[in-house]
């Protein structure tokens, strides 16, 4: 019995731990969009300074998702939010 609802808790704290993981993967592909969108509003000013720090925060983002083997799962949602920002 004290075995089944260990079994129980340990499930719902993995599934709370994955559920906040797949937020944190959308929040973060919706500022790699807003990351995007700046860097290519800041080359048009000519603000190249500001351009390549939003690039490089954007790069960040998504190297973090690479290294962690979840690159294609990050992508899927970033280009998702890319091509319709609605949602």
């Amino acid at each position: 019995m004290v075995r089944i609802k260990i079994f129980f808790v340990l499930t719902a704290v993995l599934f709370i731990f994955v559920s906040c993981l797949g937020d944190k993967i959308e929040s973060d592909a919706i500022k790699a969009v807003e990351l995007t969108n700046a860097s290519l509003q800041y080359t048009e000013e000519k603000n190249l300074e500001s351009a390549e720090r939003a690039y490089l925060e954007f790069r960040r983002i998504i190297e973090k998702y690479e290294k962690a083997g979840q690159g294609e799962e990050f992508y899927n949602i970033y280009n998702n939010y890319l091509l319709n920002p609605e949602g």
